[in-house]
């Protein structure tokens, strides 16, 4: 039963944006289909597509195309018609796997995550630049998440499901529940990618920094839910973390970046990033090594 929930929360999830993609590929097409194209290129292929196929089938039979069925009108259905197969095919894959991953290895799902979406960055003509500041802004916040996550769980000294118990052994310093460390850590790193975007793109900043809150944000409510889906933590841990991420995430990247960020050096930044990563690795893998 619970499994069948799960997947229908997916299959959910998939459609409403499927829906929310077809309607801003109406609205923002005209002006920018490069921008929508990177977010729903797939609805926009198969739109194309059934629009060329319409065409063809019509213009022999010299009738005209319906409304419904012309660009970007189409953009809608396929949208949906796409990402709702694409919920569909996790759902089948069993979507626990990808949560097991992700709980598994988090350091390399973060990594994939800000090396797919800061190659999305360099497409719509984004500096390498605003990139290298915006991923090195990690560092500072996951060193501020760090020690805030771990008192707060000591105030609350909050336990976890049983689920946790049973798969973890051994005793770790994100063992209390409230507030989610994956879910802080995350949102917290999202925000910081975000608002580091927003700051140093120098040209299609508004397009650029869209482009960061919908694939990284959509990325960091994943491995979020994911928590509750395994049953690490309880809803109220996720939201918790989740909101003290964004917070956190705000607060040390939009004041160290209009402070003194882009005046270090480029090199120190590059350094920083390194250390972020060797960081994060090493974390997880102690981590790994815990799970029964």
């Amino acid at each position: 039963m619970r499994r069948n929930s799960v997947k229908t929360r997916i299959l959910m999830f998939f459609l409403i944006y499927g829906v929310i993609m077809g309607c801003v590929s109406i609205i923002i097409w005209p002006a920018d289909p490069v921008f929508i194209f990177l977010l729903n290129g797939p609805g926009l292929w198969l739109g194309d597509t059934v629009y060329t196929t319409a065409i063809n089938y019509l213009s022999h039979s010299g009738l005209t195309i319906p409304w419904v069925f012309r660009i970007p009108q189409i953009y809608f259905m396929t949208s949906v018609l796409f990402w709702g197969l694409v919920g569909g095919f996790i759902c089948l894959v069993n979507p626990e796997k990808i949560f097991r991953f992700i709980d598994l290895y988090p350091d390399f799902a973060t990594f994939t995550i800000i090396l797919i979406f800061s190659i999305l960055q360099l497409i719509i003509g984004n500096n390498i630049k605003a990139i290298i500041l915006s991923v090195s802004l990690m560092l500072p916040n996951l060193i501020v998440i760090l020690p805030t996550n771990v008192v707060i769980k000591r105030i609350f000294k909050s336990k976890r499901p049983e689920q946790y118990y049973k798969s973890v052994k051994g005793r770790t310093i994100f063992e209390g529940s409230f507030p989610s460390f994956h879910s802080h850590f995350s949102a917290g790193e999202a925000t910081t990618y975000i608002v580091g975007i927003a700051l140093y793109s120098s040209n299609l900043r508004l397009t650029a920094t869209l482009l960061a809150i919908i694939t990284v944000g959509l990325a960091s409510i994943i491995i979020a839910y994911s928590r509750v889906a395994l049953k690490m933590h309880h809803p109220v841990d996720v939201l918790g973390g989740f909101i003290l991420g964004v917070a956190t995430g705000f607060v040390v990247s939009y004041t160290m970046g209009r402070l003194i960020w882009d005046q270090i050096p480029l090199a120190y930044h590059v350094v920083m990033i390194f250390v972020f990563v060797t960081f994060v690795f090493l974390l997880s893998r102690k981590q790994r090594k815990m799970k029964v």
